[in-house]
């Protein structure tokens, strides 16, 4: 199991995780519960993060590196929103 959250362990998050997060609490439902606007909006949201983590993980299997290492082949825009 890749633990992803480190909400417990970390301090501050850069401004586009507070931005993501905010947005994600004001627009979205509840993911596969109904099939109201936000409801759909909020799975599609999930389907979007988990293809993304799975390129991720098909990435780092590609180059030879642990799925837990996954942030090493990160693009280099990645350095800039963590700033």
């Amino acid at each position: 199991m890749i633990y992803l959250d480190s909400a417990a362990t970390s301090f501050l998050k850069p401004p586009c995780v507070a931005q993501a997060v905010f947005e994600a609490m004001n627009t979205l439902g509840s993911p596969g519960r109904g099939a109201h606007p936000l409801t759909l909006a909020a799975s599609r949201t999930v389907w979007e993060c988990r293809e993304a983590v799975a390129q991720l993980r098909r990435e780092a299997k590609a180059n030879g590196l642990p799925a837990r290492q996954i942030a090493r082949i990160l693009p280099d825009e990645a350095d800039e929103t963590r700033r």
